[in-house]
């Protein structure tokens, strides 16, 4: 597999994270793309440095050819909670206010991002923090047809100038770097539908069934049941079923899920 991390010099936590992940990788500098900067380690990764906003990159993959790319990134919360996220790319509405289209999604990677999402629990928990981590919906661009996700590091500023977090996130992506260091596989590939932004389920279910997550869609979003069809093909691997979070979901709307998902010959469960 041809990995390619991708980072924003308009982003100190992706600057930093990437930086310290260039050193535990021994990455070299090899070459400018487009004025981009291109770092290379011989086992066959990559990273790109851009100077956009990542939400933004849609030319990403215009510059590198890759079989999967990461995003490291900060994370925004309107709250300031520390919190380690992982999450696909898309938009499940109309709105595209921070990159992508308008009721399009990307191309995920389901078995890879439970992957990291173990890295991150390993890491984190080495280094005695104590930050949550888990799955975000799946939201913001960019889009892409290269499978990828985003890994961030979020809370308030303290959280976000904090160096052993940062090194926490960079440890992640360099334990993501050696398959090796996780054996215990997954169990299953869903979609997850209801529940909050935050989805505390799906990385419950993760944890401690094993279950891979394609794309995430909130609560907010469940009466977009046009989206579904994508939500169950837009993944580098086919997902077997959805999950249902049902009491998230009042009965109408439920109901609307219920008859998509058996229009479309995909079945549930209940979680």
């Amino acid at each position: 597999m041809k990995l390619l991390f991708a980072y924003s010099i308009e982003d100190s936590v992706s600057l930093g994270v990437a930086d310290e992940l260039k050193s535990l990788l021994g990455m070299e500098h090899d070459m400018e793309i487009n004025g981009n900067r291109h770092f290379i380690q011989g086992d066959g990764i990559e990273m790109i440095e851009l100077g956009t906003s990542l939400v933004n990159a849609d030319y990403v993959e215009g510059l590198v050819k890759a079989d999967l790319i990461v995003f490291l990134s900060r994370h925004r919360s309107a709250k300031g909670v520390t919190a380690f996220t992982v999450h696909p790319e898309g938009n499940w509405g109309t709105a595209a206010e921070l990159g992508g289209r308008p009721k399009e999604l990307g191309v995920s990677s389901p078995v890879n991002m439970l992957r990291f999402m173990r890295c991150l629990k390993a890491a984190a928990s080495e280094a005695g923090s104590d930050a949550q981590v888990v799955y975000e919906a799946t939201h913001h661009g960019p889009l892409l047809k290269t499978p990828s996700f985003f890994a961030e590091l979020g809370g308030n500023q303290e959280a976000m100038d904090s160096t052993k977090l940062r090194s926490a996130l960079a440890d992640a992506a360099f334990r993501f770097t050696h398959p090796e260091n996780d054996t215990s596989g997954y169990s299953k590939i869903v979609v997850h539908i209801g529940g909050l932004h935050y989805s505390g389920r799906a990385t419950q279910l993760a944890m401690e069934k094993g279950y891979a997550f394609a794309h995430i869609m909130p609560k907010y979003y469940v009466a977009e049941t046009d989206m579904l069809q994508q939500a169950m093909k837009r993944s580098d691997m086919p997902p077997e079923l959805a999950l249902v979070e049902w009491k998230s979901i009042n009965a109408d709307k439920r109901n609307m899920v219920l008859d998509k998902l058996k229009e479309l010959g995909i079945d549930y469960e209940r979680v």
